[in-house]
């Protein structure tokens, strides 16, 4: 499959005009009919531009920004594009990336890293599924708990149904803490208390309501979708830590499995940062996360389907999760460990 990138580049290549996101759409719908969804084309449109407000929020495209978003809303080819593109066809890595500043080089070499490690996972998705599935590492409370959550959700038509079971809030505390969320002793990561953790949740009913019915494989507007579910992540204040994006994400994952994924530093972070480490906060890693994660999303979505090789494979967000974790496993050689979710 030819990456959405490399079929936007060959269009301005071959049409140089400044052209409307509708116009870009239409165009890609002649050529690739069925490929990707108007919400995955314009994120690409912004990512790929140089100007567009919006941009810093697709660091796995902005390596590779050619386009410059008009005052009147279209995009037109960079002044200094000419010279990096090549003709229509161009290879997926021989497009050539903007010369960065001295003082980004670090940032560009993450971003680029980033950016093969996407294209990776998603040309080879099945593979690192399997990679995860084979090993079947998780097991016991971890499994069953989260199976449980998921099972009890799927009982409730709606989101404000689903919260204001306490049972099923039970479970997904229960689960957060066999995912390493909570650990006795004065040290370790820690959750609120039950009731706390409840008003949390519970507080941010009117942002998962407008959400309920998105999928991540489809989201358009990623950026509005990012900044409402981390709206509802950071308030929640479901960790008794500073951080609250893997607390926060497992925890929404358990209502809204199909659009929020799982979060942690082990494997998430890891996988798009090499490190576990967070130096700027957990709000700008989810706005780099979660983009990066609906396009793979939007790639893979042939392999999304919530199947039984895993006990684990419950939802689509879920599937891209143990996609990522199998990923670390196999290709990084991170060494498995079923406690390390934090």
């Amino acid at each position: 499959m030819v990456p959405c990138r490399i079929a936007i580049q060959n269009l301005f290549l071959q049409d140089s005009r400044p052209q409307t996101p509708r116009e870009v759409i239409d165009a890609l719908r002649t050529t690739f009919p069925g490929e990707w969804t108007d919400g995955t084309i314009r994120a690409h449109l912004i990512g790929l531009s140089t100007n567009h407000p919006s941009a810093h929020h697709y660091p796995h495209l902005q390596t590779f920004a050619f386009l410059t978003h008009t005052s009147d809303g279209r995009y037109a080819l960079a002044t200094d594009a000419a010279g990096r593109l090549g003709a229509p066809g161009t290879a997926l890595y021989e497009l050539t990336q903007r010369r960065p500043q001295r003082r980004h080089a670090v940032r560009s070499n993450r971003v680029s890293r980033m950016t093969e490690r996407i294209e990776d996972l998603s040309a080879n998705f099945a593979q690192y599924l399997r990679e995860f599935e084979h090993r079947a590492v998780f097991g016991g409370p971890s499994v069953h708990f989260h199976v449980r959550a998921i099972e009890r959700r799927m009982t409730h038509e709606s989101v404000r149904a689903a919260i204001a079971d306490e049972e099923l809030l039970e479970l997904i505390y229960a689960m957060l803490t066999s995912w390493g969320m909570h650990r006795m002793g004065p040290k370790g990561a820690k959750l609120v208390d039950f009731e706390p953790f409840c008003n949390g949740i519970r507080s941010q009913l009117a942002i998962l309501e407008e959400i309920e019915t998105l999928v991540i494989e489809d989201v358009d507007g990623v950026d509005e979708v990012s900044d409402k579910i981390w709206s509802a992540v950071s308030s929640a204040r479901l960790s008794a830590s500073g951080t609250q994006i893997v607390a926060g994400t497992k925890a929404l994952h358990h209502l809204l499995p199909e659009l929020i994924p799982p979060i942690d530093r082990t494997y998430t972070v890891r996988f798009f940062h090499e490190n576990t480490l967070m130096p700027k906060g957990d709000e700008i890693v989810f706005r780099e996360i979660y983009p990066a994660l609906a396009e793979i999303a939007s790639r893979a979505r042939d392999h999304l389907s919530v199947n039984n090789r895993s006990p684990m494979n419950t939802s689509r967000t879920k599937i891209i999760d143990n996609a990522i974790i199998g990923y670390v496993w196999g290709k990084l050689k991170v060494v498995p460990d079923e406690e390390a979710a934090d």
